[in-house]
């Protein structure tokens, strides 16, 4: 449904009645059109339901998505035989992945074959941060929910390089355990995904010491799904910070949002998933839940405004964007925590002459038949609000540079001032293909 389009993901969509907790468990319900329609006029393609606890639930979503266009995925997790259960038991209840399919197969089908009816139902998000042990549980029922609902996707989320041992590996006492080539490279081999998908958070409020600060590993994590991207051929999509709770920030202006997009597909990353769109509905004192893109009640935030417009931007190239292959990236204006970490880094690249930046900057650099493109992105931590110069030299006969929204012609060299969170997407041009086009 949304071929040729960068996606962008509303995670945890309308909720339905009385599925709050607390002072929140009375809630009316919120899955109508309206709210579904302010969705799209955000700029979202796709919602994924969490508190649809019912079939009902989950169709009148995509009844909903399928009136303002959007697609849908559903999660499963009922009690009585779901595909997240068999995912999750590991054995526990002494039978295997292939025995409890079997058994719960008619239970699961007659929902799938019901969502499979509307036009809107694009697939599951089958599993969220599942540690290694069990993978080879989801590559049996990928392969069978595959089988029965071909050219539907089946997605799993991985968790992000700061979880522990035992959270990667799914196994108690261990101490150390290569996210890289233990879990991520694992799971591509034992499960061979359609889509890699995983979350991180980098933005933190550290209350102790009073202060923002940002996880070092930042870059690090998406310089490994860009590699196995690029190895693998698959996309790679990522969950970015939009809801404030536990220790992390609220996010609400465009640059909180935009150095999260920007930065990500500085790396290739063709698909935005945001947690959560609509503020949880529940707020217990561990939870230290504020907002989301939409408040409880479905009213916009000020971070609904600055997604809709980092959403703007992005679609005003991305149609040239995604001809273009990720082939590495290079960072300049450091020194900064995140480029310490980063293991392949580009000292240098043909398309480009010289690169200077007075504050770090990340630089993705894209490939299509020769031809090349770039993506700079502003890396400052968005609370500072720091504007970045740039000046680079590129080894073309011109430019085209894309930012904030617009689309401007210039020479092989350009000088830049992104403002804070933003990124500008350069197309490198060729006398050649100038003539090619008359």
């Amino acid at each position: 449904m949304n071929e040729g389009k960068l996606l962008f993901v509303a995670y945890l969509s309308p909720p339905p009645a009385k599925v709050g907790n607390g002072e929140f468990a009375d809630n009316p319900n919120y899955i109508d059109e309206k709210n579904y329609r302010t969705m799209i006029d955000c700029g979202f393609d796709r919602a994924i339901g969490l508190f649809e606890n019912q079939v009902p639930h989950y169709i009148a979503g995509m009844r909903a998505a399928e009136k303002v266009g959007m697609d849908y995925l559903v999660r499963d997790q009922f009690q009585d035989g779901s595909i997240e259960g068999i995912i999750d038991d590991l054995q526990r209840s002494g039978k295997s992945c292939e025995r409890l399919l079997r058994e719960k197969e008619r239970a699961i089908c007659d929902r799938f074959d019901e969502y499979a009816k509307y036009p809107a139902f694009s697939g599951i998000l089958a599993s969220d941060e599942p540690p290694a042990s069990k993978f080879t549980a989801i590559r049996t029922v990928q392969d069978w929910f595959c089988g029965r609902y071909p050219g539907k996707e089946f997605i799993v989320n991985l968790l992000p390089t700061y979880a522990n041992a035992e959270q990667l590996s799914g196994d108690e006492g261990i101490e150390n355990f290569d996210y890289e080539k233990d879990y991520v490279n694992a799971f591509i081999d034992i499960v061979d995904p359609q889509i890699l998908s995983y979350d991180h958070y980098a933005l933190i409020y550290d209350k102790k010491n009073d202060e923002n600060v940002m996880r070092a590993d930042y870059l690090r994590n998406l310089e490994i799904f860009a590699e196995c991207s690029r190895r693998t051929g698959k996309p790679f999509y990522n969950f970015m910070l939009t809801i404030g709770h536990l220790f992390y920030r609220t996010v609400r202006a465009y640059e909180d949002i935009a150095w999260q997009v920007y930065t990500s597909l500085a790396y290739g990353c063709t698909g935005m998933q945001t947690f959560t769109y609509w503020t949880l509905l529940s707020n217990g004192e561990a939870e230290n839940i504020t907002s989301a893109l939409v408040l409880r009640d479905g009213g916009k935030t000020q971070a609904w405004y600055s997604m809709r417009q980092v959403i703007s931007e992005v679609r005003a190239f991305e149609k040239e964007f995604l001809k273009y292959r990720w082939c590495g990236a290079m960072v300049a204006g450091g020194p900064d925590a995140n480029f310490g970490q980063l293991q392949h880094t580009l000292s240098a690249h043909p398309a480009i002459a010289g690169l200077k930046a007075d504050a770090p900057c990340v630089v993705g650099i894209f490939e299509r038949e020769g031809t090349y493109a770039l993506l700079i992105a502003n890396f400052t931590d968005p609370i500072e609000k720091r504007n970045v110069r740039v000046s680079a030299k590129m080894n073309a006969d011109g430019t085209t540079v894309y930012y904030r929204g617009k689309r401007q012609k210039s020479a092989s060299t350009i000088s830049l001032e992104l403002e804070s969170g933003a990124g500008a997407f350069v197309l490198l041009e060729y006398l050649s293909d100038k003539e090619n086009d008359l």
